[in-house]
């Protein structure tokens, strides 16, 4: 909430009780900016210095000084062939594991997929194969149960303009041409158990960027074109933290982000927050009524945001 000038700064954290402060050193003078830092701090209030940077990890940038003045040093983005390396022989192991622990579960969502054919009298193929863009813009055909009626490609034209999605992507949360066992799938995140087939076969990874269509990335500014850097993945930044949100913009930074600060770290904590984010998904497929299937499953009122961070932050607060 807007308080006041930041020439009354002082006053104001006395009003206000305040118990520390962020400044943005890009929005003062520096002689001002030194002033306000010692005023502060004679009020035993925490001082906190925003970089004026976004987009770029904490973990890349290192304190240093030059001519005693305090300066950033940015590392660049961890993308050596080492890591790549690493990256991959974690993905083999862990996709092979899933795939055999997976597989009873798999051969249930198969049947169940031809029982739903044989009531709905069409039949069509188990899997769903579907050209994604992949690392260096190579096409692969990305593998999903399918969970949509057979022409569904054929109908996406006329369901346009009922994108409920800003930029080029597109989503309906009441999509007609889902099946009822497409929609219980959609909803658990199970139709995408075949894309571990693909992280096997080197098209894709664990965590990554989502494997994007070409008729997409045509559309795709040349910035965003550095996803292409890294393999898709099954899961990813924006999978955990803005699935819900409309906001193409969001979908761009988050994958940005992603590419020019990713580790095992940040690939371990996202796979953290996918298995967290399933587990809700998966009670909540069975236990959500139909009036609050609003905004993706947000009951009426729930705050939506654009940012992730925000919405963290104000829950914190």
């Amino acid at each position: 909430l807007w308080l006041g000038e930041a020439e009354n700064a002082e006053a104001l954290v006395a009003t206000h009780r305040v118990s520390g402060v962020v400044v943005s050193p890009t929005a003062l003078g520096p002689t001002r900016l030194h002033e306000l830092i010692r005023n502060l701090q004679r009020l035993d209030l925490h001082v906190h210095l925003a970089t004026g940077v976004s987009g770029i990890d904490a973990r890349r940038l290192r304190r240093l000084s030059l001519s005693h003045e305090p300066l950033l040093y940015v590392e660049a983005p961890p993308l050596s062939r080492i890591q790549l390396s690493l990256k991959r022989g974690f993905d083999v192991v862990a996709s092979t594991v899933l795939l055999v622990l997976a597989a009873p579960l798999m051969g249930v969502i198969a049947l169940a997929i031809r029982i739903g054919e044989a009531r709905s009298g069409e039949k069509g193929p188990i899997v769903f194969r579907q050209q994604r863009v992949g690392r260096g813009g190579a096409t692969f055909d990305v593998l999903k149960f399918r969970t949509m009626a057979v022409d569904a490609e054929a109908r996406l034209a006329a369901l346009k303009a009922n994108n409920e999605r800003s930029g080029p992507l597109f989503k309906m949360e009441h999509d007609p041409r889902v099946t009822r066992v497409g929609r219980l799938l959609r909803e658990t995140s199970l139709d995408e158990l075949p894309q571990l087939v693909n992280v096997l076969r080197g098209e894709m990874s664990l965590v990554g960027p989502r494997p994007a269509l070409p008729s997409e990335v045509a559309t795709f500014a040349p910035e965003l074109r550095a996803r292409e850097q890294v393999r898709p993945g099954i899961t990813g930044l924006w999978q955990t933290e803005a699935r819900d949100n409309p906001s193409f913009e969001t979908y761009r930074r988050l994958d940005l982000f992603y590419v020019e600060n990713w580790s095992i770290t940040l690939d371990l904590m996202v796979l953290l927050g996918t298995v967290e984010h399933l587990v809700v998904r998966f009670f909540a497929a069975f236990r959500r009524k139909p009036e609050l299937r609003l905004h993706g499953g947000l009951k009426p009122g729930a705050l939506v945001t654009e940012s992730p961070r925000v919405a963290l932050a104000e829950s914190a607060a």
